[in-house]
């Protein structure tokens, strides 16, 4: 993420748990696990728990969705990607906004900084996990990210297609995600959308998808690639669907209020759910067949960044801007059973410093 991305927002974290409405997705709680001035940029679930990563170098763990608790990495950074794969949580982002930085951890409670040989001036910006590898992508200065490789999230090999990534103009490889056999990568550009994939982690393809525009998001879910961003003839929700990585269906659509940036998507309780900022905020959409999309009020005022869903329970990290401060404030947004009708709000915390990181 970049500096004014990180300026602009904050994040809470959504939970909602399947049943059958009219609206799937229709009730939905705020959660705030502990006061912080810090932006939650992912969140996954792994290993019997969610864990989410900000801005702030803290780690945000929970059985359920509902009850966060914060973990403290020891270590000045900020955290924009996190993945688990050989027993091993991996957390990526910087060190001082410019040193590539990686933390470990066997619980997601203790972490260990491991040291990167990387460029100066790169961060990593996101991570997966998958055939027994780590691939993280880069930041990287004059618009030429890299990635980077590790079996154990300790040691990192630079792959570098530096070449191929700086050829598109991508500012950063934001989001990365494994499945059937294959890594695709994906960044925001201003000429075309950008997705690169490959077998190994090692030798990168770029893939021309058939739009223009800004891809910030990419997951497997379902069986499936997608790809969420902004399309921008639509200026719109842009969704890219794919089973192999190669051949990439436009599945965009047209939102209410006209205008929707998304940054992610998960697949659970038979929907696939994407998210991202509508023209009233908070934005989020489901379908069962990535084609047909219903839009889910959530009563949230920012926009939301990172999904993920386990055991009934759906989780959003929600963008809030608070002009009226010189820093912001970070809430965490849970959804309960539809069979629950309340939504509960609790109010953002009083900031008690301005975050210190460009």
């Amino acid at each position: 993420m970049n500096f004014v991305h990180r300026l602009l927002i904050t994040v809470p974290l959504i939970v909602w748990t399947s049943t059958l409405a009219a609206d799937p997705l229709a009730q939905w709680h705020w959660r705030n696990p502990l006061p912080t001035a810090n932006s939650i940029f992912d969140v996954i679930y792994a290993n019997g728990q969610f864990i989410a990563v900000d801005e702030g170098g803290e780690i945000l763990t929970s059985p359920n969705g509902f009850d966060w608790t914060v973990r403290n990495c020891g270590y000045a950074c900020g955290l924009n990607g996190v993945a688990f794969g050989n027993g091993t949580y991996v957390a990526v982002g910087d060190a001082d906004g410019y040193t590539a930085l990686a933390l470990t951890s066997p619980d997601g409670v203790t972490w260990t900084p491991e040291s990167i040989d990387a460029p100066h001036d790169t961060a990593l910006q996101s991570v997966c996990f998958g055939n027994g590898l780590f691939v993280a992508g880069t930041s990287g200065s004059d618009q030429s990210p890299g990635i980077l490789t590790s079996p154990d999230g300790v040691n990192w090999a630079a792959q570098v297609p530096a070449g191929v990534v700086g050829g598109l103009g991508i500012e950063g490889l934001d989001s990365v995600a494994y499945g059937n056999g294959l890594f695709v990568a994906v960044g925001p550009s201003p000429t075309q959308a950008a997705v690169l994939t490959s077998p190994d982690g090692t030798n990168w393809t770029t893939v021309d998808v058939g739009i223009s525009g800004v891809l910030n998001g990419v997951s497997f879910i379902h069986g499936a690639f997608v790809a969420v961003g902004l399309e921008p003839a639509l200026q719109d929700a842009a969704v890219l669907l794919s089973g192999d990585g190669s051949t990439w269906t436009n599945g965009s659509f047209h939102t209410v209020g006209g205008y929707c940036d998304l940054h992610s998507a998960t697949y659970g309780a038979g929907l696939y759910v994407v998210a991202g900022s509508g023209t009233a905020g908070g934005a989020i959409y489901s379908s069962p067949d990535g084609k047909t999309w219903t839009e889910s009020d959530i009563g949230a005022a920012g926009g939301l960044l990172a999904t993920a869903y386990a055991n009934g329970v759906f989780v959003a990290s929600e963008a809030t801007t608070v002009p009226s401060r010189e820093c912001f404030s970070s809430r965490a947004l849970v959804a309960p059973s539809l069979t629950q009708s309340t939504r509960l709000i609790w109010p953002a915390p009083t900031p008690t410093s301005t975050p210190s990181r460009a």
